[in-house]
């Protein structure tokens, strides 16, 4: 069982903020919420009615189509928890033409590590990661793919820093492989820090201090993904102005730990809350 250092998939509110920025509206939260419980394509029509209150194909939307197709809506393309449409076409991110996942396997995860060991900056990032999972006691890196039940609740991705283990679910895209395996050799590269955080300062620090350390080391984690996803994409055939979870790496890379945390939804840093209440809980 995976338990360290995961991405978690978003809450509807999450999904909500992230695709409108308007959450009091009810007819649009209604709407995400369908998105969430039916997978289905829809058609561009009819998330422009929804989210714009109009009906009527996106041409004619007018000044509404503009942030349509900056997100790139497309109903023939399977959408990223951002709520955005992938731009790789249908089928080309691990799905079929009808939207529906495909399973990948352990020769895809091994295929695209083997590509980014290959960039100077994958492999880089590969051996300093293997250091710092050797250092805490694992004999080396693995990376596997795995069923949704082997990994934490809604996880996408976790790695464990004393066996240095990797673990990808099995019906994730091929961008969202490759970003995968960097943030979680990111995260592994901070084995001891997470480890120390988890066995010491978990007892020594507040709650708040607590949530907000851990926070910290993640999104130093994505910062430094966002760096090797310029370096590296492009030799694993992805584009490197695009992470398929985190927008452009340039926008990452200017965003301050401070505007990050006050952006994450509270059940997000609650889970490292919760974690903190178990660990000071005194058996009760």
């Amino acid at each position: 069982m995976f338990n360290f250092g995961y991405r978690a998939l978003p809450t509807r509110d999450e999904f909500l903020a992230a695709i409108t920025g308007r959450p009091e509206r009810a007819s649009v939260r209604a709407f995400a919420a369908a998105l969430l419980e039916d997978h289905d394509p829809i058609s561009t029509a009819a998330f422009a009615a929804a989210i714009f209150g109009e009906e009527g194909p996106v041409e004619a939307i007018g000044s509404a189509a503009g942030p349509v197709r900056e997100w790139n809506f497309s109903p023939d393309q399977p959408r990223d928890w951002r709520g955005r449409w992938t731009s790789t076409g249908a089928g080309g991110d691990g799905r079929d033409g009808t939207g529906r996942s495909q399973r990948i396997e352990q020769k895809d995860a091994d295929a695209m590590l083997a590509r980014l060991k290959r960039s100077p900056r994958g492999r880089e990032l590969f051996e300093k990661a293997e250091k710092a999972a050797k250092a805490n006691g694992a004999s080396g890196v693995t990376v596997k793919v795995e069923p949704e039940s082997n990994l934490p609740p809604n996880a996408e991705s976790a790695c464990d820093p004393q066996h240095g283990q990797i673990g990808i679910r099995d019906d994730v895209s091929k961008p969202s492989l490759l970003e995968d395996i960097i943030v979680e050799l990111e995260n592994l590269t901070k084995a001891k820090q997470f480890t120390d955080l988890d066995t010491k300062g978990i007892t020594r620090l507040t709650r708040d201090d607590y949530i907000r350390a851990k926070e910290r080391l993640e999104f130093e984690s994505v910062q430094d993904t966002a760096r090797v996803w310029k370096a590296a994409a492009e030799d694993c055939g992805q584009d490197p102005s695009k992470c398929p979870t985190y927008g452009n790496p340039d926008d990452v890379l200017k965003m301050d730990f401070d505007t990050h945390f006050n952006r994450l939804s509270r059940e997000h840093k609650e889970r490292y809350g919760n974690q903190w209440d178990e660990a000071n809980s005194g058996g009760r």
